[in-house]
Order: C-alpha cells, then sequence, then structure tokens
C-alpha cells in the first residue's frame, strides 16, 4: 500500500448532520403498551458527518473539520464537548441563534435480532445565509479531501464546488432519498468517490434488481471513480471505472450494462471470502469488487456505514487501491459493531496499521 500522504498529514473537511444519540439495549423490541427493562443505557454524540469526523481521527488523520449545526442548549455542549475531546475541530460549526434546538435521536437496539430502531428529532436547517463564502474558504483551508453525508444540501453543494476548484476530491454519500431530491441529485454528481446505502439505489431509481439498479447508478455519476455499496451483514461492493482521472464516463461501453453484468456476476458467486479477501471481476474499462461483513459479536451496528464511509475518505485522500479501501472498510465497520453506539468500539491508528499489515 501506499504511504504517499501518511494520516498526520492528511487535513479533511465534512459537511453534514451532528445529533446527540440516546441509546438503549433490550433483550426484544416490547410490544404496544408493554414495559421491558433495559439492559444498558449511553448517550453519545452521533450524526452521519459527526460519527465520521471521530473515525477519521482516531485512524490518524491530521486535521479535521467539521460544518454542521447546533443548539446553543445542553445537548449542543455536550456534542461540541466530544467532538474537541476527540480532537475534530470545531471552529466551523455553526451555532443556532434563534432558540433551536439540537438534533437528538432515540435508538432502541434489541439483542435478538441484532437490529436497532431509531426515533430522530431534527433541529433547525441550516439556512444559506448562515455560512458565508469566507466560512467555506476557512473550512476547507488546507484540505487534501472533503467528504459530505448528504444532509445540509444547499450549503454542501456550495462546498463541494469549491473544493472541485480547488483540486479537493469529493466523497459524497448517497444513505436515503431526501427532499428536495434534486439537490441531493446534484451534489451527488460532484463526488470522486460516491457511497451508497445497500437501499439508495433502488429506491432512487424504483427497481428491485440489486444489480440492475447499481449499474444505473454508476451510469448516472461521471466524475465518480469509485461507487460502494455498504450490505450491512452481506459485506459490500465497489464498482471502479479504471483510467478515469478526475470523471468521465467510458462511452465506448454500456456502463449500465457491464456494472449490471459485473455486480450481477459477484452477487451469484456462493464462495465465501476470507477475511480481508476481496473478490474482483471486470470487463473492459470496468471494474467489480465484492468484501464480505467479517463475523464479529454484534452488539449495535448504529454508525457502522460512517465508520466504513471514513475509511473511504481516508483512502481517496491517500491514494489506496479500491481492494484495499474496502477490505480495511469493512474490518473498520465490523469493530465498530462490538459496542453500544457509534463511536465507542471505533478503531485507533494502530489497529488500522495491524490490519493493514494482515491485509
Amino acid at each position: 500500500m501506499r504511504e504517499d500522504a501518511p494520516g498526520a498529514r492528511v487535513a479533511a473537511a465534512g459537511v453534514g448532520s451532528l445529533a446527540l444519540d440516546m441509546l438503549a439495549t433490550v433483550e426484544r423490541y416490547p410490544s404496544p403498551d408493554e414495559k421491558v427493562r433495559s439492559t444498558a443505557l449511553a448517550v453519545q454524540g452521533g450524526g452521519n458527518a459527526g460519527n465520521a469526523a471521530v473515525a477519521l481521527k482516531r485512524l490518524g488523520v491530521g486535521r479535521v473539520r467539521l460544518l454542521a449545526k447546533v443548539g446553543r442548549d445542553g445537548q449542543g455542549a455536550t456534542v461540541e464537548e466530544q467532538l474537541t475531546s476527540e480532537g475534530v475541530g470545531v471552529d466551523c460549526l455553526v451555532r443556532d441563534n434563534e432558540g433551536g434546538s439540537t438534533p437528538f435521536t432515540y435508538i432502541l437496539v434489541a439483542a435478538d435480532s441484532q437490529t436497532r430502531t431509531c426515533v430522530h428529532t431534527p433541529g433547525a436547517p441550516l439556512r444559506a445565509e448562515e455560512v458565508s463564502d469566507a466560512d467555506v474558504a476557512r473550512l476547507l483551508e488546507g484540505a487534501h479531501v472533503a467528504w459530505f453525508d448528504g444532509r445540509l444540501t444547499e450549503t454542501a453543494l456550495r462546498v463541494a464546488r469549491r473544493a472541485r476548484q480547488a483540486g479537493v476530491p469529493v466523497l459524497v454519500e448517497g444513505e436515503r432519498l431526501r427532499e428536495p431530491q434534486e439537490l441531493l441529485d446534484a451534489l451527488l454528481e460532484h463526488g470522486d468517490v460516491v457511497a451508497l446505502s445497500a437501499s439508495y439505489a433502488r429506491q432512487r431509481l424504483a427497481c428491485d434488481d440489486e444489480a440492475t439498479a447499481l449499474g444505473a447508478m454508476v451510469a448516472s455519476l461521471p466524475q465518480a471513480r469509485w461507487v460502494s455499496q455498504s450490505r450491512g451483514a452481506e459485506g459490500a461492493l465497489m464498482v471502479e471505472r479504471v483510467g478515469v482521472e478526475g470523471g468521465g464516463v467510458h462511452t465506448e461501453v454500456d456502463e449500465a450494462a457491464v456494472v449490471t453484468r459485473l455486480v450481477g456476476a459477484l452477487l451469484a458467486s456462493e464462495q465465501p471470502l476470507e477475511p480481508g479477501e476481496v473478490a474482483c471481476v471486470e470487463e473492459g474499462p470496468l471494474r467489480a469488487w465484492r468484501v464480505d461483513a467479517e463475523t464479529v459479536n454484534v452488539v449495535d451496528t448504529t454508525g457502522a456505514g460512517d465508520a466504513f464511509n471514513a475509511v473511504l475518505v481516508l483512502a481517496l485522500a491517500r491514494c489506496w487501491r479500491p481492494d484495499e479501501a474496502l477490505a480495511l472498510a469493512a474490518h473498520v465497520a465490523a469493530r465498530k459493531c462490538t459496542a453500544l453506539g457509534a463511536r465507542a468500539a471505533l478503531p485507533y491508528a494502530p489497529f488500522v496499521r495491524a490490519a493493514r499489515g494482515r491485509a
């Protein structure tokens, strides 16, 4: 693996969500009107961008700045204190001056099904006038990579455009459909790397077939060199445009059809992969990769996708190969799932170095 930009020298800038997570574990979900006892309780900072920011710091990234909005309340103070304690820069946060609260989420984690249920209370929306051009410039100053969790899309688009103009590579997450969808679509088009959830492509394209939906999604994202798709307990996929730097569709082939065939072949394979092993198929200028989820004692999957995406952000900054990035992302996401909450089990740089040595 290349070490041309060691993590300590990398600066990352993120735009997206912060929240306070209130988590409780139960043996099983209660029925309506039933009371059950919790077996564990935790209050932690959350939000996709916030979780990824903490993951990046623990992975050894030298400087991480975050643009998000919090309230001037106790919840916001806790969120900021936790970010600061992890070394995440909070000088670009927007604090609500009109009495809005910090977003918070109640998360119930069921041990029997290894699933979670969330009830989210959003905070005040981020208005365009709350972020100046000078704020955007400060966020991106010295950045080697920028990432966006698909929220705060109006402001995120401004930052993404400025990042592209400055030659800063961009990762954009597509987790779920959001209104106005046209803004999220425009943001995704700026991604050098686009990180999709398991369901995003199928929902966006109203297509039940996973391979077909991912093929069409790749073809719709001309800027993307990599398009990843997390698959939860079934691992993850990645599609790579070979020989494309700075974006561009391979017009000599039907990209949607080729990706559909490649992904279909990976999904049809029943051959299990060893930890750290990545399967690859290719056709012409396109490659598809698959990694299986690692077997761990799953306590809570909250934030697993954020941990996965953080590795892709680091990989984009450090020019790793896609198979390297995919294997390590799956490894870090699995490790995260071994404790309650999005951040408690996020690994530190020595763990990453050991994992990369193993791969």
